[in-house]
């Protein structure tokens, strides 16, 4: 199987504060790359919390979005 280098890439992750979103954080952030996370408002406190984890460990930027994609904004927003 291919693997593909992701180091200095941005990578948008949405769902990013719980479940596979979580973990794809985790997965994507080993490999180096640079992360912009995505999560229902109700949910910033967690993704607040994951950040500066990612950050610490892995030595890469990484950007939250309390962001409900489903509002009529929502994606411009983002």
């Amino acid at each position: 199987m291919t693997r593909y280098d992701f180091s200095g890439r941005k990578v948008l992750i949405t769902g990013a504060s719980t479940g596979i979103g979580r973990e794809l954080s985790s997965e994507f952030a080993g490999g180096g790359a640079h992360l912009a996370l995505g999560a229902l408002p109700e949910e910033a406190e967690a993704l607040e919390q994951r950040a500066p984890d990612l950050k610490a460990q892995f030595g890469i930027p990484v950007w939250t979005f309390p962001i409900n994609l489903l509002d009529d904004d929502g994606p411009d927003a983002l």
